[in-house]
């Protein structure tokens, strides 16, 4: 034994019972949402094709390029996770921050137990 508790299996779903998630992710589905979504999705489809017979605008010469904003979100990701590793030294805790300052609280508490209150 490894004191190590044993997991429960995973409950099946009674008859006519829906998973949580399942009312979140389809409820536009089945709702007054639906000529909503069907008009975004129709939008979507429309703007998307139009690009193909649409010849774009460029306000700058580096926009022509085909995939540089792919480029750019990629090394936007990649400094951003380059200065976070600083970032965390800088504003990081130590491992036993919390501890002492449990210990410091413990201390204030015995040493406002050790002062004489005053008799009534």
């Amino acid at each position: 034994m490894t004191g190590e508790t044993p997991k429960a299996a995973p409950r099946t779903p009674r008859e006519g019972e829906e998973h949580p998630l399942s009312l979140v992710l389809f409820a536009p589905l089945r709702s007054a949402q639906t000529p909503i979504l069907w008009g975004l999705v129709i939008a979507a489809i429309a703007v998307a094709a139009a690009g193909f017979f649409v010849k774009p605008g460029y306000y700058f010469p580096l926009e022509s390029i085909p995939v540089i904003y792919g480029v750019v979100g990629a090394a936007a990701v990649a400094i951003t996770i380059l200065l976070s590793i600083p970032l965390a030294r800088l504003l990081g805790r130590p491992e036993t921050f919390y501890e002492d300052s449990n210990k410091t609280a413990q201390q204030q508490d015995e040493a406002k137990a050790g002062e004489a209150t005053p008799d009534a």
